[in-house]
């Protein structure tokens, strides 16, 4: 006959096990982080300072609307596609005049030369206003 704490054990047991294994698939090595923002520059045999930035925008425009049949007619947005997309501009202004700020690259403002949006980032691309100085050729290698 078995006792009590016999019973319990023998019916606890199961459990702990399958808890112990699953708990040991889940701690699987942590993810790297994800690089979201890129920034890159170059200077121009004429001094000229020019910068692209991208950041990550989520999941891709046919995922974000559900219809997976791409832009609607003509180019229009929806209103609520036109929202995203102003608000997704907005962030993107902002994360470029931070870098800007950090880096010091256009220390008299920038110029923007295009933005455009590809499947799950949005870039800028700029030209500073000031020309490239002996320190900024040296603190900024082409590569």
């Amino acid at each position: 006959m078995m006792t009590n704490s016999a019973i319990i054990l023998k019916r606890t047991l199961p459990f702990g096990a399958v808890t112990l294994l699953l708990s040991g698939c889940v701690s699987g090595p942590p993810e790297p982080p994800v690089h979201t923002d890129v920034f890159a520059t170059q200077i121009k045999d004429n001094d000229a300072k020019i910068f692209g930035f991208s950041m990550l925008t989520g999941p891709a425009r046919d995922q974000v609307s559900g219809t997976g049949q791409g832009p609607s007619p003509q180019g229009k947005r929806s209103p609520g596609r036109a929202d995203n997309h102003a608000q997704k501009m907005t962030q993107l202004r902002s994360r470029v005049e931070q870098k800007l700020a950090d880096t010091g690259y256009c220390r008299q403002g920038y110029i923007e030369i295009d933005t455009y949006e590809t499947n799950k980032r949005i870039h800028l691309m700029g030209e500073c206003n000031e020309s490239a100085t002996t320190a900024d050729r040296k603190q900024f290698p082409n590569k």
